[in-house]
């Protein structure tokens, strides 16, 4: 811990990190526009180098060897112990523009914008991309578009509408379609490989979990996979469910993808839903896991004991994908 508080200095200038503030808390309280998703030391989304002195041990815990000896850590788990000198990700310096090409509301709690970028955007359904406002304050988050519709300079986000969050409530009072935003690059490793495309893929999300999980279904289907996709989503009461029927309408196409909608906290009522957690639900359907592929996105709290579980039940690799 620290009584102090210390300087950070990030292309020059120069910002105050209060006493026990880790350095991502300090940045986005003065509106410097930083990556970040899970705050867990999850996603490594907050990824960033100290360029004067080694950062605390405890903001590299979680990374490879490689990036500790270049002095990388992650902002949300560092409280400096010195002044700091910053370089934040090269993503973040650069920018492209966008017009809000559509907003709709998928439900009474989330948004999706479709955004025209001005050039294209070499990004990859599963990664994120941070979208600022004109006063450069932003919010991260997870593409939902299929990596093909890159070509045409298309990308689509799914925003919550979080009561009280800044963002979100400028999203939905002042965003309209035609307006200019900018984006950053896109970032994350999560994403869908073609490779073994007779292993079996497990899609696993919790509430907007689901959003980055359509793109990698898409990805998987756009590439020939041929083995089955599985594709869970939990939500707490049925309202929240988005994009049901797409989903359906797919498993009409494409025989090898099941959509299996599951609700939490309702008694289930119609057929063609199943009531628990989406990890649960996989579970009781497949217990025997071994040789399949998983992603699995939501908060990083289920995200966590999902993870612990279905590795348990043999699976082989698994990717995270961690929501604030």
């Amino acid at each position: 811990m620290t009584s102090k508080a210390k300087r950070l200095t990030v292309s020059g200038k120069s910002y105050s990190c209060e006493p026990n503030e880790t350095v991502l808390d300090a940045l986005l309280r003065q509106k410097v526009p930083v990556p970040y998703a899970c705050r867990q030391q999850i996603c490594k989304s907050c990824i960033m180098r100290s360029l004067n002195a080694p950062p605390p041990l405890e903001a590299q815990k979680t990374l490879r060897e490689s990036l500790k000896s270049k002095n990388y850590f992650l902002a949300c788990a560092c409280i400096p112990e010195r002044d700091m000198e910053l370089a934040l990700p090269e993503s973040l310096s650069i920018q492209v523009t966008a017009q809000v090409n559509s907003i709709d509301y998928l439900n009474e709690d989330i948004i999706a914008i479709l955004l025209q970028c001005a050039s294209q955007v070499n990004y990859t359904a599963g990664q994120s991309i941070m979208l600022m406002n004109h006063d450069n304050i932003g919010k991260n988050y997870y593409i939902t578009s299929p990596t093909s519709l890159k070509e045409s300079g298309l990308i689509e986000v799914h925003i919550p509408l979080v009561k009280d969050g800044y963002f979100s409530e400028w999203v939905k009072s002042e965003l309209k379609e035609g307006d200019t935003v900018s984006i950053s690059c896109p970032i994350g490793q999560s994403f869908y490989v073609p490779s073994d495309m007779s292993q079996p893929l497990l899609l696993i999300g919790f509430d907007l979990g689901l959003s980055p999980l359509i793109g990698i279904m898409q990805d998987a289907l756009e590439n020939g996979h041929t083995a089955p996709i599985y594709l869970f989503h939990s939500v707490h009461k049925k309202s929240q469910l988005y994009l049901a029927d797409d989903l359906r309408e797919i498993t009409e196409y494409h025989p090898n993808f099941h959509y299996v909608p599951c609700i939490e906290n309702e008694p289930i009522v119609d057929k063609g839903f199943y009531q628990g957690q989406a990890h649960k639900v996989a579970l009781k359907m497949f217990p025997d896991l071994t040789e399949w592929r998983a992603f699995i996105c939501g908060q990083s709290e289920i995200v966590k004991i999902s993870q612990k579980e279905i590795y348990l039940a043999g699976v082989t690799t698994t990717r995270y994908l961690c929501l604030r």
